[in-house]
């Protein structure tokens, strides 16, 4: 009985972590849009998440994004596993899945395809734009 509510327990905590990460141009969480297929805590405590994203073209910044956030998402689980994020049927999938792997940045990926490979700023203006999103819901929410 403990154990199946430290792994329902872990389950749930899961799912929320992963309902933290936003798609970066929409602003909505990756688990609405139906981006995680599947998030799974092993018996042994790990993790494993699969992630599909509604394109095969879909810009490669933006997938990095979502998948770092995910990586993000995981380091922060009270039990710290051991963990596995997969992207399925994207352009870029072998790469993206190898660099968040190793813990590589959008840089370190694509170095060789990319002039600009600091998606700091990228970030940036999608936090911005999604603030202003939310305060203008707000403010036609008072009229």
């Amino acid at each position: 009985m403990a154990t199946a509510s430290v792994s329902d327990s872990r389950e749930k905590e899961l799912w929320r972590r992963l309902g933290e990460v936003n798609d970066p141009e929409l602003d909505e969480p990756i688990t609405e849009m139906g981006f995680v297929e599947r998030a799974e805590v092993k018996s042994d405590g790990s993790v494993e998440v699969d992630f599909r994203l509604p394109t095969y073209w879909c810009s490669p910044n933006f997938a990095f994004l979502m998948l770092d956030g995910v990586r993000r998402a995981l380091d922060r689980l009270s039990w710290s596993p051991a963990y596995g994020v997969k992207l399925h049927d994207h352009m870029f999938a072998d790469e993206v899945n190898r660099g968040i792997q190793a813990g590589k940045t959008f840089g370190d990926i694509f170095a060789e395809l990319a002039a600009d490979t600091d998606l700091g700023a990228v970030r940036e203006t999608f936090r911005m734009k999604a603030f202003k999103r939310r305060q203008e819901a707000v403010l036609r929410g008072l009229r």
